[in-house]
């Protein structure tokens, strides 16, 4: 019977990294599915905060630029109406777009970057939203001097290119 006992522990012993394997496997094949899903929501993930945080990036270079555009060209002699018509209805396109997104581009951030990214997007939409207020309020006051109005949306233009370094950076 020892003979027996023997046989059978140099058998288990032979066998066990055999059976260790085996059981890892079952054990990977189980949750496998589990841990490939993960992985595929982690890549998905990763590949929709870069294709959102372009689409915002661009919004806001956008914007940035029109507005850009206004304070250098609109106001100067040299630029006819057509081209006034140009500016105004491509600012009045991407105010639009900014504004009719705002609460999606509000929930990408807040879903993909945090709250500290959250609070520089809002600072953001806050200074698009005084720039426009500003420039309705100067093309209201056509007769007046300009001078003062013009200023003060450079102010908030600088305060806009501010904001957004502050979000887009890395």
């Amino acid at each position: 019977m020892h003979a027996w006992s023997s046989s059978l522990l140099q058998s288990f012993s032979n066998q066990a990294g055999t059976w260790f394997v085996g059981v890892v496997i079952a054990i990977l094949s189980i949750f496998s599915g589990r841990i490939t899903e993960s992985i595929k929501f982690r890549l998905n993930r990763a590949n929709l905060r870069t294709k959102y945080y372009e689409e915002i990036a661009t919004q806001i270079s956008h914007f940035i630029f029109i507005v850009d555009r206004i304070i250098k060209v609109f106001h100067t002699s040299w630029v006819d109406d057509s081209g006034r018509q140009a500016i105004s209805g491509e600012y009045d396109s991407v105010t639009n777009s900014i504004r009719r997104k705002e609460y999606v581009y509000r929930s990408w951030v807040k879903k993909y970057w945090g709250v500290n990214q959250a609070a520089s997007f809002s600072k953001v939409l806050e200074k698009i939203g005084k720039i426009d207020a500003e420039l309705l309020r100067l093309n209201e006051l056509e007769t007046v001097d300009q001078t003062k109005d013009l200023e003060r949306l450079k102010e908030s233009h600088r305060e806009l290119l501010a904001a957004a370094e502050e979000l887009l950076e890395p």
